[in-house]
């Protein structure tokens, strides 16, 4: 894998645990 496409990765793995956070948030809001 190159270093280029692991960064990707690492980011994508990063905004993915954000949205999954904040998705977590206002569902718990709206509960």
């Amino acid at each position: 894998m190159t270093k280029d496409l692991k960064n990707t990765a690492e980011l994508f793995g990063f905004v993915a645990v954000g949205l999954a956070v904040i998705g977590a948030m206002v569902i718990a809001s709206l509960a």
